[in-house]
């Protein structure tokens, strides 16, 4: 898929947690999503602001990840939101979606929906401060 192919992709996600398909997920999840997570929609900036590791997951490379994912939205499949979890009060980590973070930031999208821990959603105002 060339440059220009993936600037046309139509992205689109789950609304709901019941119908997603976390089983597909290549990372192990081993939380039940359906009743310990909420989907939240965030301004990618202020998320990659507050990476323990900071920009990791903003370099967009195609390899053969990325290139299954771009197949896989290109055929028109819904996308599970990327999994964060809360570090410490002002620090975040991916716990899945890393090249679905680094896509979104080439195509330019300001926010989109994350998966978030209840307990963990009290953290998600710290992300919205500089």
């Amino acid at each position: 898929m060339n440059l220009l192919d993936i600037k046309s992709l139509k992205i689109e996600f789950y609304n709901e947690l019941s119908e997603m398909p976390i089983s597909s997920l290549k990372t192990e999840i081993t939380d039940d999503i359906q009743n310990n997570y909420v989907i939240s929609v965030l301004n990618i900036d202020d998320v990659v602001s507050h990476m323990h590791d900071g920009n990791a997951y903003t370099t967009f490379t195609i390899d053969a990840k990325m290139e299954a994912l771009l197949k896989f939205i290109s055929e028109g499949n819904k996308l599970i939101p990327p999994i964060i979890r809360n570090i410490t009060n002002d620090s975040w980590t991916v716990f899945d979606g890393q090249h679905r973070i680094a896509l979104f930031i080439h195509l330019e999208m300001a926010a989109f929906p994350f998966l978030v821990r209840k307990d963990q959603v009290k953290y998600l105002e710290i992300l919205k401060q500089k």
